[in-house]
């Protein structure tokens, strides 16, 4: 991808995204403002270049149930773009944690790691638990249960390193 395909791509978000915005003001900082002058955080920023920087916004889809040819240009993406995360698909729960682990080592930065799993890894990951869809958890009217059942989720995602 060229750069200016590049910085095309990154005035529309910034553009839609300034449509979205409220108009007002928030009163409190969120919490996470602190780590803006965290010595880490500050290092990191500081030694990247403006394209990887920008490569920082963009997420890439990856599909361990593809196999190695398809775990090859993922990896050749990451070290090529640096990009900020990965949006884990179909795998099975093994195949798709090494993944994680082998994408991160390549990764010149911390990869956040996706999945679309609002009913829990089921919905990405073979042969793991699957819970119920929205719309039954919202009939049960028991936020103990929901509760646990999300702490459950977290463990298992935290396991894959999601």
């Amino acid at each position: 991808m060229n750069i200016a395909r590049l910085k095309n791509i990154i005035a529309v978000h910034v553009a839609l995204l300034s449509f979205l915005m409220p108009a007002t003001a928030q009163t409190v900082d969120p919490p996470y403002l602190h780590y803006k002058s965290d010595a880490w955080v500050v290092h990191q920023l500081e030694s990247l270049s403006l394209t990887e920087k920008i490569a920082q916004l963009f997420t890439v889809a990856v599909y361990p149930d593809l196999g190695e040819t398809s775990k090859s240009r993922s990896m050749e993406i990451i070290s090529k773009y640096s990009p900020g995360g990965i949006l884990l698909m179909k795998g099975s729960p093994c195949e798709s944690a090494g993944w994680i682990n082998d994408f991160q080592k390549a990764s010149k930065i911390p990869l956040l790691v996706a999945v679309d799993g609002e009913w829990g890894l089921a919905m990405r990951t073979d042969s793991t638990q699957r819970y119920p869809y929205a719309q039954a958890l919202g009939a049960i009217g028991d936020t103990a249960l929901l509760y646990q059942m999300g702490k459950e989720i977290a463990q298992q995602m935290k396991l894959m390193g999601i």
